[in-house]
């Protein structure tokens, strides 16, 4: 699964629960989901790991890596197969958040037990002791993740008090009447708050101002969606308050100051990926076309 695959399938669940939350469920709420949820598993996803992929290759063999061993089908059978009961977990988080079934807090907690339960009588390799831990460790992880989400949702009432968002509309109507570049400045205004901001309040805040400018400008709503997914990728891995970015130095046990540089060439990659989707919107609107015109 690559950046904007993953991003697109999260993009499309956070987007349901903030417009649920907010009691739109049609229209702007309706272009923006539409729009990530087109963009799963399908061109964004395959140009950016194509991307990514040429990167890892250079970058092995710049530093002398060995390759490791050559491709096996039937390893890649086995490691399919034993995959199969872990990956119920995320499957039941998207499914019973998108069905109804349960809120994104209870589908964590049916995710929590679901796992203690194939951790303990599947692979039976937790007992007691390792579920204690476990909890011990998640609460700090979810302590600094929270906090962060707290400052987040604090700068976004600032900005929304202060107007952030519409002076930067206006700003754009005024200053062009070019929709590649109308494009362009809501691109790096979105990377730049959403490395600060949350997801949810970054869609409730700014997705309502610039949708109706996107569409006034005759930039497609499905191709606006795309773009917005992928910009959200990018933000959410960027220092310095990328949430899951943290979450994932705490998994690992590394500091932010450790993963910064090397996660750089890598979010340069990324945005090479959101410019050609950007600049090519046939390119990655063929598919959902083909879809809708059904």
């Amino acid at each position: 699964m690559t950046v904007a695959d993953g991003s697109a399938s999260w993009l499309y669940t956070r987007a349901l629960v903030a417009f649920r939350e907010s009691g739109d469920s049609d229209g702007q709420a309706a272009a923006l989901v539409r729009g990530a949820w087109s963009a799963n598993e399908h061109v964004p996803a395959i140009l950016t790991g194509i991307i990514l992929c040429i990167y890892c290759y250079v970058y092995a063999r710049r530093r002398g890596m060995e390759a490791g061993a050559p491709f096996s089908l039937q390893r890649l059978l086995r490691a399919l197969a034993n995959s199969i009961v872990p990956a119920i977990t995320p499957a039941i988080i998207v499914t019973g958040i998108v069905g109804g079934v349960f809120t994104p807090t209870e589908a964590g907690a049916v995710a929590v037990v679901y796992a203690i339960f194939i951790g303990v009588f599947v692979y039976r390799e937790l007992d007691l002791k390792g579920i204690l831990e476990s909890a011990i460790h998640t609460s700090r992880i979810t302590g600094m993740v929270m906090f962060l989400i707290f400052t987040s949702f604090a700068f976004s009432w600032v900005i929304t008090l202060d107007k952030v968002p519409e002076t930067f509309s206006a700003y754009l109507l005024n200053s062009t009447s070019s929709p590649l570049v109308v494009f362009m400045l809501m691109n790096l205004f979105l990377l730049a708050i959403g490395t600060f901001l949350d997801p949810t309040p970054t869609i409730l805040i700014t997705v309502p101002i610039f949708l109706p400018i996107a569409l006034q400008f005759g930039i497609d709503p499905i191709h606006f969606g795309i773009v917005f997914a992928i910009n959200m990728a990018i933000a959410q891995v960027s220092p310095p308050a990328g949430a899951p970015l943290f979450t994932a130095c705490g998994i690992a046990g590394v500091s932010m100051a450790q993963v910064t540089p090397p996660i750089i060439p890598l979010m340069g990659m990324q945005l090479i990926s959101l410019i050609i989707v950007m600049l090519t919107p046939s390119l990655v609107l063929f598919l959902p076309n083909l879809i809708f015109a059904q």
